[in-house]
């Protein structure tokens, strides 16, 4: 799944930044975060038409991975987009 990969591409940059200290990729990070977020939205707008509490559980799930991201905490962040697209689409 995209949202697995992008998590993953995340974690595999921090890796890198923890072996080479030179290496910067925050501005990286954020914008696969916030690709995270834009196919978790998507996904709850196909679902929001039908006014489902999953829907309100998954825009919760979508503005706590907006505190983690603005925390730079890239990974929690892309993890609750993908837990809020989960959601939105009654997929566990």
């Amino acid at each position: 799944m995209l949202l697995n990969l992008l998590s993953c591409l995340i974690e595999t940059l921090e890796a890198a930044e923890a072996a080479d200290r030179n290496l910067d990729s925050r501005y990286i990070k954020g914008l696969l975060a916030l690709t995270a977020k834009s196919v978790a939205v998507q996904a709850g707008a196909h679902t929001q038409a039908k006014g489902s509490q999953k829907v309100q559980q998954a825009q919760g799930l979508i503005a706590w991975g907006d505190r983690l991201l603005a925390g730079r905490d890239y990974v929690g962040a892309a993890d609750e987009y993908q837990q809020a697209m989960r959601e939105s689409q009654g997929v566990r």
